[in-house]
């Protein structure tokens, strides 16, 4: 028996003709048709969550045989966001990227080679909450280009990063992370230090897989384009970035390679 509300479908591409896509939004997910209009303008990004294997299969198949280049994820091989430490203190150094205790003593370093993905996303945020209380439902995760809903709540820059053999996601944020690593490159600016904590994390991982807001947020674009209304709807999009860069390197493995029993990083 298949799993059910466990599966992801999410559109990398889409062709010139949107007008079949309508019809596959409100055939199989049973959308308003209003809904699947608004739905095709927010694409690319994820069509929909929580499906059952076989409708989602289904969704993918024809927005595949639509011109759209597709991926289908399983709920449970992605990352749990919501439970994935929060780095207080770093270093990067050439030789690793050090994890740092309480004490200022490092109790890890992990190597370059290992990172995977990185993207940075503005999300509101309030130093006096409890950090379970920041995730709210969201119904289109993605930066978007047209005005953001207001509100109450202070903006700050969040840091995602994956590492593979062993899969493993780590959050930074911009306002509560020691920047001492940097010596006489800190400033006064958590928002300048933050940048540069990027930077050297790039510099030292070139071959990193950045999102889409991540190549935003460093080329200095317009900050709709890195912006998201809650940290949930970051955290899914981010998601289903990485379900995107697992199945693009999947499909870079040369035939003859075999699959080691880790899985996906």
């Amino acid at each position: 028996m298949e799993s059910a509300n466990h599966y992801l479908v999410i559109v990398q591409s889409l062709p010139k003709d949107r007008l079949p896509l309508h019809e596959i939004l409100v055939e199989n997910l049973k959308m308003h048709p209003t809904d699947a209009l608004k739905k095709i303008h927010d694409l690319p990004g994820i069509v929909a969550v929580d499906l059952e294997q076989g409708t989602a299969l289904k969704v993918a198949r024809d927005f595949l045989s639509a011109g759209c280049r597709v991926t289908v994820a399983s709920d449970e091989t992605l990352p749990d966001l919501e439970h994935s430490p929060k780095l207080h203190h770093v270093r990067c150094h050439p030789d690793g990227f050090e994890l740092v205790g309480l004490d200022g003593s490092k109790f890890a370093v992990l190597p370059w080679t290992s990172f995977a993905f990185l993207s940075v996303g503005m999300i509101p945020f309030s130093y006096n909450e409890n950090p379970a209380d920041r995730f709210t439902t969201a119904s289109s995760p993605g930066p978007s280009s047209t005005t953001k809903r207001a509100s109450s709540l202070p903006k700050a820059r969040e840091l995602w990063i994956t590492t593979h053999h062993p899969d493993r996601c780590f959050r930074i944020e911009e306002q509560e992370m020691n920047y001492e690593y940097l010596g006489e490159r800190k400033s006064s600016s958590a928002t300048t230090n933050f940048e540069l904590l990027v930077r050297d994390i790039v510099k030292f991982a070139p071959h990193i897989a950045l999102s889409s807001s991540a190549r935003a947020y460093l080329n200095h674009n317009s900050i709709l384009e890195y912006s998201f209304d809650s940290a949930e709807e970051y955290r899914r999009w981010v998601r289903a970035q990485i379900a995107i860069v697992r199945d693009l390197m999947e499909h870079r493995k040369p035939n003859n390679e075999t699959t080691d029993s880790d899985g996906d990083r």
